[in-house]
């Protein structure tokens, strides 16, 4: 690859990645804001609870004591009466002083019951909205990531995505066997696209190309921008024949695109470079057997697919 075509594909690749983290950092800023705040809340009111909680313990503990002594009390009554009528009139007035302890205990509960509950039906609104944010913070996360690997001009995946994705396939293929190819696409002369007509009119050729290699290898094919007008396809399950049969067929229709710009009618060629992988490869050298076969596809004269074996 030349050293300009290099290094716009990095500066390329910066941007969308620096573009990615801020975008990725502002939303983890709102949402770790949020759930301090809710936690703070939470804690706020488990605290107070528990505050509560505790001077009904208080309390209760001063009601029982006062209980206590009120029984003991009117047991020794009991014991110093001298008459039946004595105890009658000793036993009535504590009996209603019991009654009024019983009752001011059984209103107490019956307050620290409800308020517990008032609290426990707060907290339990507070986390259910902390859920509900985790769960759109999540699901923002997962659309940051499929951004992330996603080409923003093209919205093809992107170099990070093909990187992924070979490794994951190099190794099933080791386990499994199988076939699996990778193929190398970089369009013709592509240079004077941008340096006669514009970036804009070069930025929508590759727009168009994308399309049109969604439209015959989607289904066939994972396909990824891999940085300038280079693209990479991988082929699992296809042997030779097919792989080529559909690589010629995407090469010819490429030809066929009426591209017109500034009223001149342009013809866009592919050259294309495909190898299967082998028993030994790795990520590396199966790549650069498909990159050897596109660079020969070149110096035959372009727009062809070429295959390597070795």
């Amino acid at each position: 690859m030349p050293n300009e075509k290099l290094l716009n594909s990095f500066l390329a690749a910066f941007d969308v990645i620096s573009h990615d983290l801020v975008h990725e950092r502002n939303t983890a800023k709102v949402f770790l804001s949020t759930l301090s705040e809710t936690l703070s809340t939470i804690q706020s009111a488990v605290k107070s609870t528990i505050s509560t909680q505790d001077k009904c313990n208080k309390k209760h503990q001063q009601l029982n004591t006062q209980l206590q002594s009120q029984i003991t009390d009117m047991a020794k009554g009991l014991d110093a009466a001298n008459s039946l009528v004595d105890i009658k009139v000793d036993i009535s007035g504590k009996l209603k002083a019991i009654a009024s302890t019983l009752d001011e205990k059984t209103l107490l509960e019956s307050t620290l019951q409800a308020e517990l509950e008032r609290k426990l039906v707060d907290m339990q609104d507070k986390i259910e909205k902390l859920e509900e944010q985790s769960i759109t913070f999540e699901k923002r996360i997962q659309e940051q990531q499929a951004k992330s690997l996603q080409d923003a001009l093209t919205k093809l995946n992107n170099r990070a995505a093909f990187d992924e994705y070979f490794a994951t396939e190099i190794v099933r293929y080791q386990h499994n066997g199988g076939s699996l190819a990778i193929a190398i696409a970089d369009l013709d002369d592509f240079k004077r696209i941008n340096d006669t007509y514009g970036h804009t009119a070069g930025d929508k050729t590759l727009q168009v190309l994308a399309s049109t290699f969604k439209k015959y290898l989607e289904n066939d094919a994972f396909i990824a921008r891999y940085g300038g007008e280079e693209f990479v396809f991988i082929f699992r399950g296809k042997d030779k024949d097919e792989v080529i049969q559909k690589l010629n067929s995407l090469k010819s229709n490429i030809a066929k695109l009426p591209f017109k710009f500034k009223n001149n009618k342009v013809s866009m060629t592919l050259s294309v470079g495909v190898t299967h992988i082998k028993t030994d490869d790795n990520v590396h050298i199966a790549f650069e057997r498909a990159d050897t076969a596109l660079y020969k596809a070149k110096e035959e004269g372009k727009n062809r697919v070429i295959y390597s074996i070795t």
